[in-house]
């Protein structure tokens, strides 16, 4: 593990090649950040790697690991070898992409050991439709990322539960080594990218909703404990539907949410901004008072004092 910069800001994104993750790792990045960003499918699906032979994709197994990719490719003042492209470039944040399991804790503590420290962790993995559910072949248009849950570990309590638990740990142990070597730096930002739906205090009368919130809410309760709060700083975002003009067809499903919440119906949350939600992200790890349960308001409320009229962002 590497020492900390205090200089530069250092993001790990899991989920880094989701619907949220994508935006997160472009904004982050476009702002000074470097970002870590763990997929299974790394920047694309299939992507050609500019400047290499190399495809990065859904034909590279997971136990590929840590092969990796900076999103912009490489220029003239970069540095390449088998496995790294680094934008070197002056004044502007860059984006490794790591191709792992967030599932899997010898992938995972590999990324922490090799890339970390990290000044702040994301949690943004998330599937629409579960291996589980029926409805699995709507994520190819439905789904923000268009993840096609077909692995056999694409469950929710996986791929939300499992995945947020290791990566809780190991921010843990990493915080507890930079105290024992005296470096007593502040509480490493946890942002858990929840959903407005897991406060609902009746049973969802669909199975895979339930599942799927039931697997948000045990991150919720793991994240509440008082010992990680010694060591991190927790920040669960609780966005209802998330829509954006460049996902048309995933935004469809945003509708009966933009219906209901007009109505005042119980239930129901206004949608929010793919941009809005992004910016209210990066602005909870700027602001080291920002903490807890963040609702639609309060996202909105986050977005506009990172960036001034993010409810009108241009998509981009």
């Amino acid at each position: 593990m590497n020492t900390p910069s205090e200089a530069v800001t250092t993001v790990l994104v899991l989920g880094g090649n989701g619907f949220v993750g994508s935006k997160l790792c472009k904004y982050a990045s476009h702002h000074g950040c470097k970002v870590v960003s763990v997929s299974r499918r790394g920047p694309g699906e299939p992507t050609e790697m500019k400047g290499s032979n190399k495809t990065i994709g859904n034909n590279i197994a997971p136990s590929d690991v840590l092969r990796m990719a900076d999103e912009s490719g490489p220029k003239e003042d970069e540095t390449e070898s088998d496995n790294v492209i680094t934008n070197s470039s002056p004044g502007i944040g860059s984006v490794k992409h790591v191709i792992a399991d967030a599932g899997d804790v010898a992938q995972m503590t590999k990324v922490f050991e090799e890339h970390g420290p990290f000044n702040a962790v994301v949690h943004s993995i998330g599937v629409l439709y579960d291996n589980k559910s029926t409805l699995r072949f709507l994520n190819e248009y439905a789904s923000g990322s268009g993840s096609a849950a077909t692995h056999e570990n694409d469950t929710y309590d996986r791929s939300i539960r499992e995945s947020s638990f290791i990566a809780i740990d190991l921010s843990m142990k990493m915080m507890k080594h930079l105290h024992s070597l005296n470096l007593h730096p502040s509480a490493c930002p946890f942002i858990f990218i929840s959903a407005s739906e897991a406060s609902w205090t009746i049973q969802s009368p669909l199975p895979y909703v339930e599942r799927y919130l039931e697997a948000k809410r045990k991150v919720e309760r793991q994240l509440s404990h008082a010992s990680i709060k010694e060591y991190l700083r927790p920040i669960i975002v609780r966005p209802s539907k998330i829509y954006t003009s460049e996902r048309p067809l995933a935004s469809l499903t945003a509708i009966p949410n933009f219906i209901g919440s007009f109505f005042n119906l119980p239930y129901v949350d206004k949608p929010v901004h793919l941009n809005t939600l992004v910016c209210a992200i990066l602005q909870s790890i700027n602001d080291t008072n920002c903490a807890g349960v963040k609702e639609s308001v309060e996202i909105e409320q986050l977005a506009s004092q990172y960036l001034p009229g993010s409810d009108n962002i241009e998509e981009g």
